[in-house]
């Protein structure tokens, strides 16, 4: 067991530095629809 002020003191500590959850996944544009390049004939 860890004393009451020292384990939260770790948390507040871990929390901003962000342990514990997930990464933020940075926005990414809608990728532009693929289309089939006109072929000239």
């Amino acid at each position: 067991m860890v004393a009451p002020t020292c384990a939260a003191t770790r948390s507040a500590l871990a929390k901003t530095m962000g342990l514990g959850r997930k990464p933020a996944e940075p926005e990414q544009p809608e990728a532009a629809k693929r289309t089939r390049k006109k072929v000239a004939a």
